[in-house]
């Protein structure tokens, strides 16, 4: 298995979109959230302490070969898993098999939320197009410099059946009673 070396700060927004995506797709009678070990480990050390801090569980789905081992994950999907995370590029570089991997958790009845790159996305196929039902990540390489060792930019999108679900942090312009 690749053990990557961590050689740079560790990006939180991201991860706490991705934390906060797993929330979302937690119901009443699904509450485990798999997520793939080919993720950012931050990312996978974030969305662990969200599921903790919330009473739910968090399984690992195992990586093979650089990427998400879609048997494992088959074989981990239940009745029980509210949503599954993956990254792709994953952190190892790898283009994860997407609309496999978004079609098993479906399949289970499971939300499936992508973790991307938005230069990628250039070059590859939305979440949107894929079927994921949440997609986020880091705004980061779009070029924002880090003023001061901050701030680092999570950005977070998903179905309009979701929008409901979103965290409360949404920025943006509104009118009051007054206009």
């Amino acid at each position: 298995e690749l053990v990557p070396e961590i050689t740079q700060e560790p990006d939180y927004d991201g991860a706490v979109a991705a934390a906060e995506a797993a929330a979302m797709c937690r119901e009443k009678n699904r509450t485990v959230t798999l997520i793939s070990a080919a993720c950012h480990p931050d990312t996978i050390a974030t969305v662990k302490t969200y599921c903790f801090g919330a009473g739910t569980d968090c399984v690992v789905v195992p990586a093979k070969d650089g990427k998400t081992d879609a048997a494992a994950l088959k074989s981990l999907l239940s009745n029980e898993i509210a949503g599954f995370l993956f990254q792709s590029p994953n952190f190892y570089g790898v283009i994860e098999d997407a609309a496999g991997l978004i079609g098993l958790a479906h399949a289970a009845g499971a939300k499936c939320v992508m973790v991307v790159n938005p230069i990628s996305l250039g070059l590859l196929q939305s979440p949107g197009e894929l079927g994921a039902d949440i997609a986020v990540g880091d705004g980061q390489p779009l070029g924002m410099p880090l003023s001061f060792g901050g701030p680092f930019l999570g950005f977070m999108t998903c179905k309009k059946e979701l929008t409901r679900k979103l965290p409360g942090r949404i920025v943006g312009q509104t009118q009051d009673a007054a206009g």
